[in-house]
């Protein structure tokens, strides 16, 4: 996957490293930065530890390039799609596979070496067919994704008063918020986090996501301060329903009934303020 950001008024993409492994083994024409950037240390191992992780590009001939790249999953736009929507755009790739595998088969032995290009072609779509529906997975709960967290370009954002040097920003990944100081500084032990601001924006968050996400409803959340120490990092989890029918065999025994979305809401916030 690719996720594509502004930082420090300057475009910048993500890309799995699943996704270089796979353009390294293509017969793509490959910019001589992005080698540089992702080799240039030594030999890298790829591995099922490590694909999902994402790689940092800012060189505007690698962020171009990954653009042009459509066999590649775009997340932001897909994580926008209904799961019919993201059935329909697997089935469109699907289709131009079997376009080109059918071209490709048609052509006399012998001819088939000079259209190499088609195979290349295939085989790049074939693995954004194998993607796509890891979106659906993340939107499902089922799978997690190293999203970088970082501050969404494209993201809301809610500043406190003139009494409140604080705002809040959503990250790239779209269930997670971050609250920092105007002023750049740290937030330490002692600071006084203004819980209203945090509550107004996972509010936001919430209901942002029950537009685009069919399958946000239960959910659980964890909290924590940055490495730097400059945000205070709110994320939202999607429970998978099965996930949910295992804790309720669990409880069967207990008086925990299931909550409304709105009970649900209203109570993960009463925590929040309990810290």
């Amino acid at each position: 996957m690719k996720i594509f950001n502004i930082e420090d008024n300057k475009e910048v993409v993500y890309v799995q490293l699943d996704d270089l492994a796979t353009l390294m083994r293509s017969d793509e024409e490959i910019p001589a930065v992005i080698v540089t950037q992702v080799f240039g240390s030594g030999v890298v191992i790829i591995n099922e530890d490590n694909n999902s992780e994402f790689v940092r590009f800012d060189e505007p001939v690698a962020v171009k390039f990954f653009k042009d790249a459509d066999w590649i999953v775009d997340f932001k736009q897909c994580y926008h799609l209904s799961e019919q929507e993201l059935f329909d755009h697997g089935q469109v790739t699907l289709d131009e596979m079997n376009e080109i595998a059918e071209q490709f088969n048609a052509l006399p032995q012998e001819e088939r070496k000079n259209h190499m290009d088609l195979k290349n072609r295939h085989e790049l779509l074939g693995h954004k067919f194998a993607t796509i529906p890891k979106v659906l997975w993340f939107k499902q709960g089922f799978v997690s994704i190293p999203i970088p967290e970082v501050i969404d370009s494209q993201g809301f954002t809610l500043a406190g008063d003139e009494k409140i040097p604080y705002e809040v920003k959503q990250g790239l990944n779209p269930m997670q918020s971050f609250l920092y100081r105007t002023d750049g500084k740290e937030l330490d032990d002692k600071e006084i986090i203004p819980l209203g601001l945090i509550q107004s924006a996972l509010s936001l968050l919430i209901m942002n996501n029950m537009e685009c996400n069919e399958f946000f409803g239960d959910f659980d959340q964890t909290k924590k301060l940055s490495d730097d120490k400059k945000y205070f990092i709110t994320s939202l989890r999607v429970l998978p329903k099965e996930e949910i029918k295992e804790e309720a065999v669990e409880k069967k025994d207990s008086k925990d009934t299931k909550l409304s979305l709105g009970k649900r809401v209203k109570n993960f916030f009463n925590g929040l303020l309990k810290g």
